[in-house]
């Protein structure tokens, strides 16, 4: 049986096979505290696949158990003889060294850095559950902790995919000024790479802000009428999953006409602006 002799964080005990008892284990008269992030697809004939004790206290905490195999016990943890301490806590294992097991997460596999890891996917419930971030903050790939609001269980940290903006699509035209019918209602339409959900912008966006018009001799671009509508009272995103296009419909106020305003939308992870630049006419 290995014996825990742990002086620093390790992140990952995979693939692994013993013949009596777990890949990671205590003896008696021994006291050893390890927070360990993935132990995935380790076997045993006996007890304890991922890791068994039969004297003195191991700490686990934040760590991921998945694919384990044991002959005769709990096929993560397994304290067989009641002599030892396992102290659990944060933890995805439904066999022995927690009380729920992890989902949405891959089998082991190359996903960057030196070494394999355990991928987690968007819906998984060791996302942002961890109830605290290694002092490396980096996971097992060298990927910056957090990604979200916390750190994910486990060694992979789960990264959150940003948004491409397409660009404004029809009716509207970047990079010319196009003229509305005040009061009317503009759909904005354009593309991000895929579902954002309906809050994809940063806080305080979309923004319209008044902005000088410029001179008759610049081009302009009439938006007809048939493109846009009437009767929505407030402006708001909308989604179609068949085409992956938003539709962001403007309201905009009668009393706009004669005037010029523009639309800016910022996206939550992009330091970069869009805008589009409206004259409003009769």
């Amino acid at each position: 049986m290995l014996v825990a002799q742990v002086a620093a964080l390790l992140q990952c005990l995979v693939d692994d096979t013993l013949e009596f008892d777990g890949n990671l284990g205590v003896k008696p008269n021994r006291r050893d505290g390890v927070l360990v992030k993935d132990f995935v697809e380790n076997s045993t004939s006996v007890w304890g696949g991922a890791m068994y004790i039969e004297g003195g206290t191991i700490t686990i905490g934040n760590s991921l158990f998945s694919h384990n195999i044991a002959g005769k016990s709990e096929s993560d943890c397994d304290n067989q003889l009641k002599l030892g301490t396992i102290s659990a806590s944060h933890n995805l294992s439904s066999a022995g060294c927690g009380k729920t097991a992890a989902t949405g997460i891959a089998t082991l596999a190359s996903n960057g850095g030196l070494t394999q890891t355990v991928a987690l996917a968007s819906d998984s419930n060791a996302i942002d559950a961890a109830s605290e971030c290694p002092i490396s903050g980096t996971d097992q790939r060298g990927t910056a902790r957090p990604q979200g609001k916390g750190c994910d269980i486990g060694a992979y940290e789960h990264q959150v995919p940003l948004p491409v903006f397409s660009g404004f699509l029809s009716p509207v035209k970047a990079g010319i000024v196009n003229q509305l019918n005040a009061g009317r209602v503009l759909p904005v339409n354009f593309k991000l790479g895929g579902d954002f959900g309906l809050t994809p912008f940063v806080t305080g966006y979309p923004m319209v802000t008044v902005t000088s018009c410029p001179a008759s001799s610049v081009a302009r671009y009439n938006i007809p009428s048939s493109s846009t509508t009437t009767g929505v009272k407030a402006s708001k995103l909308n989604y179609n999953a068949l085409t992956g296009q938003y539709t962001y419909l403007w309201v905009t106020e009668k009393n706009w006409e004669g005037s010029c305003r523009r639309l800016t939308f910022r996206f939550t992870g992009e330091n970069v602006a869009y805008s589009l630049d409206v004259e409003f006419v009769r």
